[in-house]
């Protein structure tokens, strides 16, 4: 059905909204504009609660000037005002340069506090947990990386499961062993002989 639209269907990983970011903007505006109406001091009725709300909020959506696209929703759809009776030329060339650039400007500022680590096949990660309370572990794992992929998610091998992530909810796992070399296993293995 997307595709007779022109839609190309890409999934993401899950926990990963910043995979998408445009659509999580566009439901936190039209919440907001929802609130706007103060449903909890009104009547709503029992058939069609939402009767002509959604058609303001959606209609307040699609008029509003985005500052991005330098223009409202509607204007680059309809090609037309959605307020005024004019005709509306939209410049898609200067809209796509202002996104690029507003996006690179996000990822330098986001990337700028990383650390860059090179996830390899066969390595084991722990993986940050959804809503962990503050008396929980914040990771889980270690799980083995089965497959790292180009758009920044890894393959994880999880019991009996194989699960994408994506990269911000990995921390490269460090054995306990790994901390003092060799030295940590022949200890270990004096003790086993000892007793």
């Amino acid at each position: 059905m997307s595709t007779d639209y022109g839609i190309k269907v890409k999934p993401k990983t899950v926990r990963n909204p910043q995979a998408n970011a445009v659509l999580e903007r566009v439901h936190q505006t039209l919440g907001n504009i929802i609130r706007t109406f103060e449903l909890q001091d009104k009547y709503l009725d029992e058939e069609d609660p939402w009767a002509g709300i959604l058609s303001a909020a959606a209609f307040a959506l699609r008029s509003t000037y985005h500052t991005t696209l330098q223009a409202s929703p509607g204007q680059l759809v309809f090609g037309r005002d959605m307020m005024l009776n004019i005709k509306h030329i939209a410049n898609w060339k200067a809209i796509k340069e202002r996104k690029q650039q507003i996006a690179k400007k996000n990822n330098e500022r986001e990337n700028s506090k990383r650390k860059f680590y090179e996830y390899k096949v066969g390595e084991e990660v722990l993986l940050e947990k959804h809503k962990a309370n503050k008396m929980e572990q914040p990771y889980e794992g270690p799980y083995k990386i089965l497959q790292v992929n180009t758009n920044g998610t890894v393959r994880l091998q999880m019991g009996p499961v194989l699960e994408t992530v994506n990269i911000r909810r990995l921390q490269p796992y460090k054995s306990p062993m790994s901390d003092c070399g060799g030295e940590c296993n022949m200890r270990r293995s004096k003790r086993l002989r000892t007793k």
